[in-house]
């Protein structure tokens, strides 16, 4: 994998977890992330510009301090202009304002969809019902709901997608590699379908491994094959 960082003059955030293993119970402790500059964040916004007509994009986490809470808006607007599929997957302000610009794909989990719908979010219907103003602004709407699985949404179809029950060592990684499995399948022009039983697998065979270890390949073509989809 090739790596074109832009550096900043600050020190990046640090993640510790401390995991009990009697009592199953996981802690999370992060130090503040990163202030950048006006010129750090002008640098990589030409980087962005860089990126070839016809590609896919990422755009995931927060929005470091100093930085606008419409950078990932324009970033998306600056992408689409170059026909690149860009994939969101932010929270509050950074979500909002980015969904207005209209990516491909955005895929917060069932909390970030609440704040984003400004509503209390707990069923599939409640999914489906408060995606409704989304779904001509936005390709697909993939939300994410832990071991409920996942409610996948878009014009042509809409699917509730369900992981097979596995004893969970973390946590960490499991959104980042859903998404990863969905954009791949994607990428290759597979059906939105086939990429949400890929993400879920991916997902689900992350949460297999202790710490922030990703999902291993054989496990994931494991979980795959007990994944299961229906129509909503």
């Amino acid at each position: 994998i090739l790596c074109d960082f832009t550096g900043i003059h600050d020190e990046i955030r640090a993640n510790i977890t401390v995991y009990q293993r009697k009592k199953k119970l996981q802690t999370l402790l992060s130090t503040p992330g990163p202030s950048v500059s006006e010129t750090e964040g002008a640098a990589f916004f030409r980087k962005i510009q860089e990126i070839p007509m016809n590609s896919i994009a990422v755009i995931s986490g927060n929005i470091p301090a100093g930085v606008n809470e419409s950078f990932y808006a324009q970033i998306i607007t600056t992408l689409k202009g170059k026909n690149v599929r860009t994939f969101l997957d932010a929270d509050e302000e950074a979500l909002r304002i980015g969904v207005d610009a209209g990516p491909y794909l955005i895929k917060p989990n069932i909390h970030e969809f609440g704040r984003l719908v400004k509503k209390s979010v707990v069923e599939i219907d409640d999914i489906l019902k408060y995606a409704k103003p989304y779904e001509n602004i936005v390709e697909y709407i993939v939300v994410s709901m832990g071991a409920r699985g996942v409610a996948g949404i878009s014009e042509k179809g809409s699917f509730l997608v369900s992981p097979p029950k596995v004893k969970v060592r973390s946590s960490i990684g499991s959104g980042d590699s859903l998404l990863a499995g969905i954009v791949f399948v994607l990428s290759e022009g597979g059906a939105f379908e086939d990429a949400l039983i890929q993400g879920v697998a991916c997902g689900t065979a992350t949460a297999l491994n202790p710490g922030n270890d990703l999902c291993q390949k054989e496990d994931v073509d494991f979980i795959k094959k007990n994944v299961i989809i229906k129509k909503i």
